[in-house]
């Protein structure tokens, strides 16, 4: 079976949506919009703090030391968005 990922749609026409009813396959949609007809809504929400620091933590710091107060800082400054904690660590790194 089919996978098909569409990431950050936040429009669709009717159009779209009988076009997307109609693949036969699964489909996963990631948006801002509320609830969609005909698809299934799951809200994802995002990570705890400690989770963010920890994911910092670890893309980031290896095995040097990191500075506790400037990660809680910079975890706070990306509204705890995951790929943001984790892109930032990645330029840091």
């Amino acid at each position: 079976m089919l996978l098909l990922f569409i990431d950050n749609m936040n429009e669709i026409s009717e159009g779209d949506k009988d076009e997307l009813d109609a693949l036969a396959c699964n489909i996963i949609i990631s948006s801002r919009l509320g609830e969609m007809d005909n698809f299934k809504t799951v809200r994802v929400n995002e990570l705890p703090k400690e989770l963010c620091e920890e994911l910092y933590k670890k893309i980031r710091c290896n095995k040097g030391a990191c500075d506790n107060k400037v990660i809680s800082k910079i975890v706070e400054k990306t509204d705890y968005l995951t790929i943001v904690v984790e892109l930032l660590a990645k330029i840091a790194k």
